[in-house]
């Protein structure tokens, strides 16, 4: 197993393969004022790199580090002067927040009729990038989902994330660049208030965390499937108005990811895809993991934009 944080026993010493990184801490940014934060930050992040191992140094920050309050260059500091890979927490399906106000305290755009919605997780990686690239160096970026529920508390309980939104919100962040992706595997609110909720679906079936953890193993296993894939450089490529794609290409094969986008008037339905040009001698597609597949149905013109029909849940 992996590990990301300080010296847990004697046998983990400077030459532990699965000690691969320094975990500098959590929520740093939304527990003390901004200068004791960035004091706190900056201290663990000199003894990380004091120690010249070569593990990098990862933070998990709140939204605000992507938010329209306080000093956008200030906030920055926390994520450029001091790790080497970030996330925040922003628990879109489960968190008992105003969705009439909430979109509206980020630094992008989210659409108040898609807020609940996977489009959200990655337009959150949007928000943390744009801070990251603020020194015109990017670092990788990581997302946290809910496997059960991300409020606080028992106030104004919102329901469980579902297995579906648990996949969707996943995929919805690789599309986006993240890269990795952590499990807020708590549930502080609603029926069952669980403190680890893997170890609860092991031992309880009838418990409500079975079917989410199993969707998340799903979704983990179907990554870790596709990471041959994932990993390989993204094309800058634009399929089309009111979609979030990614473009790969292994093996003589190109590969679409694609989900709606979760703008104004986005919503699910058929989605017509402009492929490259290059594209134009394919001829046939295949819809992953579905056993779903089409000889050339729909006719590619090589001398125009290209055009493939689809489901939307290709």
């Amino acid at each position: 197993v992996y590990w990301i944080g300080g010296q847990l026993n004697s046998t983990f010493d400077e030459t532990s393969k699965n000690w691969v990184g320094y975990f500098l801490g959590d929520e740093v940014n939304g527990r003390y004022s901004y200068d004791e934060g960035l004091a706190i930050m900056q201290s663990a992040s000199n003894a990380a790199l004091a120690k010249n191992d070569g593990r990098f140094r990862y933070s998990n920050f709140t939204y605000q580090v992507a938010s329209i309050y306080g000093d956008a260059t200030k906030w920055s500091q926390y994520v450029n002067n001091c790790t080497d890979v970030a996330s925040l927490d922003a628990y879109w399906y489960s968190t008992p927040f105003d969705t009439a106000s909430w979109q509206n305290e980020w630094i992008v755009n989210i659409d108040p009729g898609h807020v609940r919605t996977a489009s959200s997780y990655g337009r959150s990686l949007d928000a943390l990038k744009q801070v990251d690239n603020q020194d015109n160096k990017m670092q990788s970026v990581w997302q946290f989902v809910e496997n059960m529920y991300g409020g606080g508390d028992t106030n104004n309980f919102q329901g469980y994330i579902t297995p579906e939104q648990i996949k969707g919100a996943a995929i919805n962040s690789i599309i986006h660049g993240a890269g990795g992706l952590i499990w807020f595997n708590q549930s502080f609110g609603g029926p069952e208030i669980l403190g680890n909720v893997i170890r609860t679906a092991q031992t309880n079936s009838a418990s409500a965390s079975y079917p989410l953890v199993q969707a998340m193993g799903d979704i983990n296993n179907f990554i870790h499937r596709q990471a041959p894939i994932i990993n390989t450089q993204s094309y800058d490529w634009s399929f089309g108005q009111y979609l979030n794609t990614m473009l790969k290409a292994k093996d003589e094969y190109a590969y679409i990811f694609a989900m709606i986008s979760g703008e104004v008037g986005s919503n699910p339905g058929t989605r017509t895809f402009n492929l490259p040009n290059r594209l134009a001698a394919a001829t046939s597609v295949e819809v992953v993991e579905e056993s779903r597949s089409d000889r050339k149905s729909t006719r590619l013109n090589s001398s125009h934009t290209d055009i493939s029909r689809m489901p939307s849940s290709a």
